[in-house]
């Protein structure tokens, strides 16, 4: 298990993982992934909140968590949230490293997780925050 607490710019950034994490990804390709579900989870989270990355290995799959703890996200925004250019109309303006993003970088996590024949989801609730969660299959398309 593995627990760790990064800082970057404003916002701090936790991992936390637990047992082994094998698969064969495109390295660079599952790195935008990650990259685009945290910079969204810093921008829309409170400022004031840890925003954690929660790795899980599972007999057949992996799971990748990106929870914030931020402004909810509406049910009908919940079903569009992954469609290109959809940026999210709420209460309080982002506040993160990227405030003036163009609503493409949940799409392309999106694409490239299927790329991998994964899963995506998002829910957003009081009790939980905001979480976004991937799941990959162990083996990966194209893998050996």
């Amino acid at each position: 298990m593995v627990n760790d607490l990064l800082e970057h710019g404003k916002g701090q950034f936790a991992l936390e993982s637990s047992s082994e994490l094998h698969g064969n990804f495109d390295g660079a390709r599952l790195q935008q992934v990650l990259s685009n579900l945290l910079n969204n989870a810093a921008q829309y989270g409170y400022q004031s909140q840890v925003v954690r990355l929660v790795l899980k290995g599972h007999a057949d799959h992996i799971s990748v968590q990106v929870c914030n703890v931020g402004p909810l996200i509406p049910p009908e925004s919940l079903r569009a949230i992954f469609d290109p250019l959809v940026q999210l109309s709420i209460s309080e303006k982002p506040t993160g490293p990227f405030p003036n993003s163009v609503g493409l970088g949940l799409y392309i996590a999106r694409e490239l997780t299927f790329g991998h024949e994964g899963t995506i989801k998002a829910e957003s609730s009081a009790e939980l925050g905001t979480v976004f969660t991937v799941q990959l299959p162990s083996k990966a398309a194209g893998a050996a």
